[in-house]
């Protein structure tokens, strides 16, 4: 009542002052640079609250559910690199830096959980390497980047362990965190695999595998700087 005689043109003018500050560009901007999936979550958002006012709810929740749908997609491939010993003295993506690798024994990092959206993923591209390298005897996986492990994840990983032992190769884990070692622990994967197929560091693997091998020198790209040095390009 104490606004009736107030004309709409001003109650629509503090409506807009009100409003106008919450209207911010820059953001959208940056979210964009940083990100793109980020940006197009924020635009959209932006044009769907217009499109439904004043039932702004809808378009909060349509952004909400986009937002975790781009995630999951994003997550679906994450960052997966075959790793070698750099002429520093540190692993490193040895397709990235042009790095040698061994024949029969292969380090692969995953940088992502291991769960359901990525989980066939990483079977695959093991598989990959499996198939292009008849003479491999170890597969190490440098399990650091994966913080957790769901049950979708361990079947995965389970049926790879399998398909491994059939073709004769042996996995072995390095660098594990708790959470991945509580996950296989507690199904019962970790004493299929074997406690002493699990190390506290990759160099630990790979002279493991080194000592099983009949052709040491073959892992030597693996363990000794000097060796896996690249020439300038």
């Amino acid at each position: 009542p104490l606004l009736y005689h107030l004309p709409q043109a001003a109650l629509g003018a503090v409506i807009i002052m009100a409003v106008i500050s919450l209207i911010k560009f820059k953001p959208i901007v940056h979210a964009w640079k940083v990100e793109k999936h980020d940006g197009i979550v924020a635009v959209v958002t932006f044009v769907l609250t217009l499109i439904f006012a004043p039932h702004l709810d809808k378009g909060i929740m349509i952004g909400v559910v986009l937002s975790l749908g781009l995630f999951v997609f994003r997550t679906m491939r994450p960052r997966f690199s075959e790793i070698s010993m750099h002429e520093d003295g540190t692993l490193r993506d040895a397709d990235a830096f042009n790095l040698p690798t061994s024949d029969t024994v292969a380090v692969v990092r995953l940088d992502m959980s291991l769960y359901f959206a990525n989980a066939g993923f990483l079977e695959n591209k093991i598989l990959e390497i499996v198939a292009d390298r008849p003479k491999l005897k170890f597969l190490i996986l440098d399990a650091q980047g994966i913080n957790s492990i769901d049950a979708t994840g361990e079947g995965i990983l389970n049926e790879l362990l399998d398909r491994l032992t059939g073709n004769h190769i042996e996995l072995l884990i390095a660098r594990a965190k708790t959470q991945f070692i509580s996950g296989m622990t507690e199904s019962g994967l970790l004493e299929k695999l074997g406690r002493k197929n699990v190390f506290r560091r990759v160099g630990e693997a790979v002279y493991y595998a080194t000592a099983q091998l009949d052709d040491p020198s073959s892992t030597e790209c693996l363990r000794i700087p000097s060796a896996c040095a690249v020439e300038p390009t």
